[in-house]
């Protein structure tokens, strides 16, 4: 076989690797931290023999092209900025405090990632000393053995996506002093039944529970947007004492 055709065959090979990992980096949601970094390594070596094989076919001068160039060129930012991006996913995973990446801003601190797959998780009400008052995108996507959230007093917002796809999730009591559950912030929760809204939260997407059971029992006081989000997408309300 020729060397080219060597090149070929081994780019080949690592890009359908990198492509495998980074597919099980947002499917395993128990390692996604970890396959996240060995989707990077694994994208750095294909992006290096793409770049050999490039140079390989491009050695005589009069055969330049200013396309070659350009690939070339964009590999190689491409190689300086995937080990900047898994380097920093590595320090979170690794750094993750109780499995839970919190990440500090000026004034507040955000809940960032979840890594691993655990059962029962308490959110830390500070971070660096400042209160933890956003759960991010994300931050808990496809934990399906997630059963228990305790959330902090600080919790002011929930974002999108927050807990899409936790499938474990039966009963929820969001705490009181949050104010906004963000669009489809626990789509697909399908085994949520019954979730608690206190009269602090003043904002709920339309498609914040959407593809939840069917079943669901919102639980929040008369006259609150918990009532109200309630009879907008007709689930089931239950009066609790203010």
């Amino acid at each position: 076989m020729k060397p080219i055709a060597k090149l070929k065959n081994a780019r080949n090979y690592a890009l359908l690797f990198g492509l495998i990992v980074s597919y099980l980096s947002w499917t395993m949601a128990e390692n996604q931290g970890l396959c996240i970094i060995v989707s990077g390594i694994a994208i750095l070596f294909a992006c290096l023999d793409e770049l050999l094989l490039l140079m390989a076919e491009n050695r005589e001068p009069e055969k330049a092209s200013p396309v070659v160039g350009l690939q070339t060129l964009c590999l190689v930012i491409l190689m300086l900025a995937v080990p900047f991006v898994t380097a920093t996913q590595a320090v979170r995973y690794f750094k993750a405090q109780d499995n839970v990446a919190y990440m500090e801003k000026k004034e507040y601190s955000v809940v960032k990632q979840v890594y691993r797959g655990d059962t029962f998780v308490e959110l830390k009400d500070s971070y660096k000393d400042k209160p933890v008052t956003v759960i991010a995108d994300s931050a808990f996507w496809g934990r399906d053995k997630l059963e228990k959230v305790v959330f902090p007093s600080s919790l002011k917002k929930i974002k999108q996506y927050a807990f899409r796809g936790c499938s474990s999730l039966t009963d929820v009591t969001l705490n009181d002093g949050l104010e906004t559950i963000g669009n489809m912030a626990f789509r697909k929760c399908k085994s949520l039944s019954r979730v608690t809204i206190p009269a602090s939260v003043t904002k709920i997407s339309n498609t914040a529970f959407s593809g939840c059971a069917k079943e669901l029992t919102v639980v929040g006081v008369p006259g609150s947007e918990a009532e109200a989000f309630a009879a907008r997408v007709h689930l089931n309300f239950e009066a609790m004492e203010p």
